[in-house]
This record gives C-alpha cells, structure tokens and sequence, in this order.
C-alpha cells in the first residue's frame, strides 16, 4: 500500500483541491496554490491518524488515477519550497507528520519498492525545505542522508534501474550543496564524485539521454567550484572544460533549447572565472564575450525575463572586470555601465527582492571605483553616494551585519574621496557616520584606523579637543589588541 491510496478515502469536494492548486499556480498564487497543497496534506494525515490506511485496498483504475494524482504532489512541493515568497512552517509539520506514516508503511511491507523510494522523496523535500527555506543546513544534512541511505539501498538491489540510479547522483548531489554550504570542502568535493561516477555510467548507458548527458555536464560543474574554492585551479579548469564540451555538443542537438543555451553560457563564465584567477586574462575575456554572446540572445528573445536580464548584467560585469585589470578602462567603463542600465532597470520591478538591491549597490560601486582610478573624483563621489543610498535601505531592512559592513565600507570610500577633492568638512561628517556604525561590529583594527583618519580629519577641520580623543581611543584599542595578540601566543 502507497501512501498517496489515502487519496482515494477522501470526499468529492476534497478531491477536487489539487485542481485548485493547479489553477492557482497558473495564477501565479502560490499562497493560495500552498493553501491548496497543504489542505490536501492535512487531509491525508487526520485519516492516516484515525486508522483509515487502505492497507489491502485493490488498485482499481481510480485508486491508480487517485495515486498517480497525489503523488504527483510531492515534486510541487519541492518547487513551493525553493520559492522566496513560501512559508515553510506548516508546510514542513505537515511533511513531519506524512513521513511519520510513510515509515508505517514501509515496515508494513518492507520489500516495496516503491513505498520506499516515496519515503526518500519525503526525506528529500524535507531537507529542501529545511535547507532552502529555514537554513537549517545541520538539519537539511540530516535529512539528505536518511534520503541518500534508502536510495544507495535501491540502487544496489538492482543496478539496471536507471531511474533509482538517478536517485541516487541526486542525492550525493544535496549531499555535496549542504557540505559546501557549510565550508566542508573535501565533504563536499566526495559527495560530487560519487554523483559523478553515477551520471558517467548513466551517460554510457544511453549517450541520447540529454537529461543524463546534462546531469554530468552538472557534476563536473560542481566538482569544477569545489577544486577552484580550494585552489586547485588546474583541475578545476579540467573539471569546466569537461562540462564545456557536454554543453556544446547538447546546444548543438537542439539549439532552440534555451536552458541549455544558458547551461552553455554559465561553462563559458566558470572557465573565465578560473583563467583569471590564473592570470589568462586573454583567455578570461574570450571566455566572457563567448558567455555575453550567448547572454544577448537569450535576454533579446524575452526582454521581460529578470534571470535572461541579469544573466546579461552579470556577463558585462565579467567582461568589464577582466579589461579593468589590463588596464582598458574606457572599454571597462562603457562594460560597466551597461551592467548598470540593466540593474537600474531591474531594481524598481521588485523593490522587496533584495537580489536585486544588491546587484545594484554592486554595480554603483564597480564604476565609482574605476571613475576614482581614473582620477574623476566628483563622478565617483556621486555613484558611491547612490551605494550609499542603496545599502543604507538594506541595512534598515535586514539589520545584517554583511550590510553593516557594506555601509561601512560605503562611509569610508566616500570619506576618503571627499578628503581628495578637499572638502574637509564633508570628509568629516562620512567619517563620524564610519565610526558610529564600525563600533557595533566586532572588528577592532578597523575601528582603530577609522578613529586615526577621524583624528586627522578633526584636526584639519580645527577641532582639536576632537581630533585628541580620537587619536587617544585609536592608540588604546591598538594598545589592547596588541597585548590581547600577545597573551595568545605566550599561551
């Protein structure tokens, strides 16, 4: 007996919720789709709990059609689940108490396979949930492990099922996203090897498969950003042009597949990225102008999409980079503003998603720098005071102290800058503002040089008595940390 035969003990009126799911999610609800969802759920859990399982029910054609309709719910969730705007708390009960009755079922009849597969499905959408949703990373791990334990078990029992060996590289997959996201690189990097060994015989199995051809084009990605996390750029290279060719072979077979044109331009930035890093610079940019030519042609054929259009943003941002660090900087300039069109575009559309709040305090700052190495000091003093404007909103919003530090950073550039041009007193009021805000961070020796530079700025403006306390604060924290730096290493 399938979990998903509680379906058939329900009402009409009850049956007809998945359909209204259904239209909601082509609404674009997906409060009310959840709703929908997760009445269904509840549903399913009061007559589990009131002892109404169809153990030895037949499977008639409508217990099929039932089964099939409430299984098909699971995948939903997981989609629900990876939205920003989902609430995860019930939604996640509901799935505690589903997998509690799951695992009844499975001790019910221990050799259907099914039911076991379903349970790992269960496991696996609870650590989406708890990894996507509450960044319970510990529990996510947890969660994927149990997951990852019954489809090694399938796995083994029969080698030939290619769907449970699927299964299976996806759940060294999850495995790998949590031991990375939790900085356990060499964790991370075996979970990605071993999903790579599944998706190689996969893939040799049926090189047709572009779905499976895709999965390993996934891994050597993956495997690719462990290996250039750690340094190893050399293998991190070999790991990306691996995936590079799976990509363009794909693209070629279907070339109006536009998941796998972007698949494409994301091998062409990771291979940038890594040449770089290693100082190809040459070799950097062709990979980024590969990236941007595939970039305006996705973004061209659907102007409304946002990923199309910050996929864009971020491919002239690459580029602008790369010709900044060869000295190019009136091409890094017009690449930089061309990122920047993009994210002011974007930024308005959706104020509450910080992303692109972020995209565009970045983007202010990439041009205010590269106007400031230029020497034109009153054009960067402008962009920096709009990165001003940007982070000091998402601090307010988020009181997080990465933004603190952002808005600290933001105080400082323009402090300095002011101070070039002269205008002492403006210099002096950014400075103020840096120390205020840098006495809630934890972070003494920045505390210490943002105090000297106020001392210097006080005194410039006449403020001696000003300029004295703060150079005397700045010599006492450099005195306690030096002698805290000292006590450590005598012990």
């Amino acid at each position: 007996m399938n979990l998903v035969l509680l379906f058939k003990s329900m009402d009409n009126s009850n049956r007809t919720l998945p359909a209204i799911a259904t239209v909601r999610q082509a609404q674009g609800d997906l409060a009310g789709m959840q709703a929908a969802y997760e009445a269904v759920l509840a549903i399913v859990v009061r007559q589990a709990q009131q002892g109404n399982l169809l153990i030895n029910h037949e499977k008639t054609d409508a217990v099929r059609q039932a089964e099939s309709e409430l299984a098909g719910i699971l995948p939903t969730l997981q989609s629900i689940l990876r939205q920003p705007q989902a609430d995860p708390a019930g939604l996640l009960a509901l799935l505690e108490s589903v997998l509690a009755i799951q695992e009844r079922l499975v001790q019910q009849d221990p050799t259907n396979a099914q039911r076991q597969r379903d349970l790992a499905a269960i496991h696996e959408i609870i650590g989406d949930g708890r990894r996507q949703a509450q960044n319970d990373l510990t529990g996510a791990l947890a969660a994927y492990q149990a997951s990852l334990t019954i489809a090694e078990r399938l796995a083994q029992q029969d080698p030939t099922n290619t769907q449970w060996q699927r299964d299976l590289s996806v759940s060294y997959n999850k495995i790998g996203n949590v031991r990375q996201a939790q900085n356990d690189l060499p964790g991370a990097l075996a979970a990605y090897q071993a999903s790579l060994a599944t998706d190689e015989r996969l893939a040799q199995w049926d090189p047709s498969n572009a779905e499976w051809q895709s999965d390993l084009a996934d891994s050597y990605n993956q495997i690719g950003n462990v290996q250039q996390a750690q340094g190893n750029l050399a293998s991190a290279l070999t790991a990306y042009q691996s995936a590079l060719t799976i990509a363009e072979r794909l693209t070629q077979q279907d070339p109006t597949d536009a998941q796998g044109q972007r698949d494409l331009m994301i091998s062409y930035g990771h291979i940038g990225n890594v040449q770089q890093a290693q100082g190809d610079l040459a070799g950097a940019l062709a990979a980024y102008q590969s990236a941007l030519t595939i970039a305006e042609r996705l973004a061209q054929q659907d102007p409304t999409d946002v990923q199309r259009q910050r996929d864009l943003m971020i491919s002239y941002e690459q580029i602008g980079h790369v010709q900044q660090e060869q000295g190019n900087l009136a091409s890094a300039l017009t690449a930089y503003q061309s990122a920047l069109t993009i994210c002011e575009q974007l930024a308005p559309q959706d104020p509450a998603k910080t992303r692109c709040q972020y995209d565009l305090g970045a983007s202010y700052d990439r041009l205010g720098e590269l106007y400031a190495q230029q020497g034109n000091f009153p054009q960067a003093r402008v962009l920096f005071e709009k990165e001003l404007e940007v982070a000091s909103k998402l601090f307010a919003k988020t009181q997080a102290t990465q933004d603190l530090q952002t808005l600290t950073y933001v105080y400082n550039q323009l402090a300095h800058i002011c101070a070039d041009q002269g205008d002492t007193l403006a210099a002096l009021d950014y400075q103020r503002r840096l120390v205020a805000e840098g006495r809630k961070l934890a972070n003494r020796p920045a505390l210490a040089q943002a105090l000297s530079m106020l001392s210097h700025l006080e005194h410039d403006a006449g403020n001696t008595r000003a300029a004295l306390d703060a150079a005397t604060e700045a010599l006492n924290r450099v005195y306690f940390e030096t002698r805290s730096f000292l006590l450590t290493v005598q012990e």
